[in-house]
């Protein structure tokens, strides 16, 4: 499984491997391990989860045979955090945007203490819909124009400090009423629209060399009538390679969202390789990611894959690989660096209070 594996990054079930999850890393062999609240023994001081984590990311790598793998992690701000006390725990981006440099750099030297090598983030979507149930204050602003100001400036100052960065949810999840967590939604924008408001942050932070990009799971019939973004060719390939020139890593959003895993299709894994995903993540049961690998290689035995587009796609993978720092063990942030962010998330927090009462959205 070592060709499917390199396009799969998965989440181990907890802060330790389990025989189930050894057995699964030695098969699967996955390219890149997915950080979530439950690897991170909890309610311990920092030095005993910092060795569990040293130690469960030390497995993967020796059991899934890659000296060199991904450590991938959602680390926004807001709700969307994952790590414990003391690494910083700042705010919705929103609340954020005006010090945007400073977060990214706080954020990388934090992530990459802990040996995180790749964030998914920062979110690239405009906030144009005030209804909207998924995005929100997770975006810089509801301005088109800001987003792609900031964007680019977080992107380059993060990845300078070797944290590659991926922007999310392409091509724009901003102007949804549906989460696609619990189903499909649709976007019916005409692409002047999406050239005007849901694409110039995308473009900034391809400019500024961001490394990577999220696939959303939504529809826009304008782009490819009824076939979420995710498993669209005209949407991936045409319309993020082709027409905006990116070149770099294109991830799936989590594949075990209700919006893919409702589909009639049952291989929902060839259909987004073949869109031109190059890293498929899966988030939940480890088991579904060793299932994709399966019907991957079955594909390839029956000749059902583009050799050409894997190859491509496995070429990119590796150049990432390389360029990123060598894994080491997590450690602490010096405590002066601590206090400055713990600082700059409270100022941050203080400048521009939000009240999300109501609104799905969790405050700090």
């Amino acid at each position: 499984m070592e060709q499917a594996g390199l396009h799969i990054v998965v989440c181990p079930r907890a802060a330790e491997l389990n025989a189930e999850d050894r057995e699964l890393m030695r098969r699967l062999r996955p390219v890149g391990i997915h950080l979530r609240v439950r690897n991170f023994v909890p309610d311990v001081p920092a030095p005993e989860w910092l060795e569990a984590l040293t130690a469960l990311l030390k497995d993967c790598r020796e059991l899934s045979g890659r000296p060199r793998q991904l450590v991938v992690i959602d680390h926004e701000g807001g709700r969307v955090h994952r790590l414990p006390a003391p690494f910083t725990h700042f705010p919705w981006a929103v609340q954020w945007a005006d010090r945007a440099e400073a977060v990214a750099r706080a954020m990388a030297v934090e992530l990459r203490a802990l040996g995180v090598n790749l964030l998914l983030g920062p979110v690239a979507d405009v906030a144009s819909n005030p209804e909207n149930p998924v995005i929100g204050p997770r975006a810089f602003s509801s301005s088109a124009a800001e987003c792609a100001r900031i964007t680019p400036r977080f992107v380059s100052v993060a990845q300078s400090l070797g944290l590659a960065c991926c922007l999310k949810h392409f091509p724009g999840h901003g102007d949804t009423h549906q989460d696609s967590h619990a189903c499909l939604p649709r976007v019916d924008h005409a692409f002047e629209r999406l050239r005007a408001i849901e694409l110039p942050p995308f473009e900034a932070g391809i400019a500024a060399g961001c490394r990577s990009v999220m696939s959303a799971h939504l529809v826009n019939p304008e782009l490819d009538p009824g076939c979420p973004a995710t498993l669209s060719r005209k949407t991936l390939n045409g319309l993020l390679r082709e027409t905006l020139g990116f070149s770099g890593i294109i991830f799936s959003d989590d594949m075990e969202m209700a919006a893919i895993t409702g589909l009639p299709t049952g291989t929902p894994e060839l259909e987004a390789l073949a869109a031109g995903v190059d890293l498929l993540l899966y988030n939940h049961h480890p088991e579904r990611a060793l299932a994709a690998a399966d019907a991957i290689d079955r594909a390839r035995a029956e000749g059902r894959l583009d050799l050409e587009l894997e190859q491509a796609s496995a070429a990119r993978i590796q150049t990432l690989l390389e360029s990123l720092p060598a894994p080491g063990p997590s450690v602490l942030p010096s405590m002066s660096d601590l206090e400055l962010n713990q600082a700059l998330a409270r100022e941050c927090a203080h400048a521009m209070p939000l009240d999300l009462s109501g609104s799905g959205f969790e405050a700090l």
